[in-house]
């Protein structure tokens, strides 16, 4: 892994798809970058620069097939319009948040100061095991409600990585007192979805560090507590 000090961090390539993230908009939120080695590629949460998203796009030579959100807020769709003009990639969204796209308010546009927002809607509505081709990458479309109701991951079992929003960071978990979230929720989907993933799957967060399945189930302080809890 390498981190060039701008927002800029690589991984190494894993299961044959390499992985670029980027760091937008001043909540730090990550966009994703995923291809392999024909070329194909994928753009998960494009948050708010463009520039930065394009520029790197351009110099790797890699046009996106789809934009890939794992929920309907700004700092991580801030820039879904602009990159499909920009490449003609379609945007595909859980068919719960798909609404928020339109609004200001909804998206937290408006009450984050991440304005302006170019409201816009989704190409592709998705649900729950929906499946979801790229190339040779194959992304398996899990729900997972608390963060946000139509909140998702996307799994690429063959490669062993998960795009997985801000449904768990590396020693924390994603809020739930925004609109629409649900505290138990994210509990559930934490324990029933993410937790049953194999541990050494790679996690591309949301919000900070990369991280995998096994680490944070075992030193992720929060789900220590829930899985303590829900054995009683």
């Amino acid at each position: 892994m390498s981190f060039d000090g701008g927002g800029h961090t690589e991984l190494a390539s894993r299961g044959g798809i390499r992985i670029v993230s980027l760091m937008q908009t001043p909540l730090c939120s990550n966009c994703h970058i995923l291809w392999n080695e024909e070329g194909d590629c994928v753009v998960a949460d494009p948050g708010g620069d463009i520039e930065q998203i394009t520029n790197e796009l351009s110099r790797r030579s890699l046009k996106p097939s789809m934009i890939l959100d794992t929920h309907g807020h700004v700092d991580h769709t801030g820039a879904n319009a602009a990159l499909r003009r920009a490449t003609g990639a379609p945007i595909l969204i859980h068919r719960i948040d798909s609404f928020m796209l339109g609004s200001e308010i909804f998206s937290g546009a408006a009450w984050t100061g991440l304005l302006p927002y170019e409201t816009h809607e989704a190409d592709t509505l998705l649900d729950d095991g929906a499946r979801v081709s790229c190339g040779t990458m194959n992304f398996q479309v899990m729900h997972v409600p608390g963060h946000s109701p139509g909140s998702i991951l996307y799994y690429e079992e063959k490669a062993g990585i998960v795009i997985g929003g801000d449904l768990v960071f590396q020693d924390s978990v994603g809020r739930y007192d925004l609109p629409g979230g649900n505290a138990a929720q994210l509990i559930n989907s934490i324990i029933a979805v993410f937790l049953a993933l194999p541990d050494d799957t790679l996690v591309l967060t949301g919000h900070g560090p990369e991280t995998t399945v096994g680490r944070e189930r075992a030193m992720n302080p929060f789900i220590r507590q829930y899985l303590q809890a829900a054995r009683g």
